[in-house]
């Protein structure tokens, strides 16, 4: 179950299980995942244009941290059906399904398998995926 509190002006903190995901108005993220903390955070207020721009994405597990960089698209299993990232995505959150993730870099293709209950957060090109 997913938990919403308003701890101070410009952070929502989501916790799930073992996760607390704190997500902000502005321009850093923080997570924590079975005692380790992630911090994600952009130099830009508003997203950068999407020309000729990439994401980065870091997949946090409970035992490895994962990056990639320069990722031209990322396809997710959401809840709902499968949800694609491209650069210049709006900041969202997603809640995640069991499935594999697809990170499109440099014209190859990795996959990632996604365990049941993880979460995604877009913000500014970065993707956070915590599982």
């Amino acid at each position: 179950m997913l938990h919403a509190n308003k701890h101070w002006k410009d952070v929502n903190e989501f916790s799930m299980e073992n996760s607390t995901i704190l997500i902000p108005t502005r321009s850093t993220c923080a997570a924590r995942f079975h005692n380790r903390s992630i911090i994600m955070q952009s130099r830009h207020r508003k997203s950068p244009p999407a020309t000729n721009a990439t994401l980065s994405c870091v997949i946090a597990a409970p035992k490895s941290i994962i990056r990639y960089e320069h990722a031209a698209s990322i396809t997710l299993p959401g809840i709902d059906g499968e949800l694609q990232l491209l650069p210049g995505h709006a900041e969202a959150f997603f809640l995640l399904r069991e499935g594999v993730a697809r990170i499109s870099q440099n014209g190859n293709v990795r996959t990632v398998q996604i365990s049941p209950n993880a979460v995604c957060y877009i913000q500014n090109n970065h993707v956070a995926i915590m599982m």
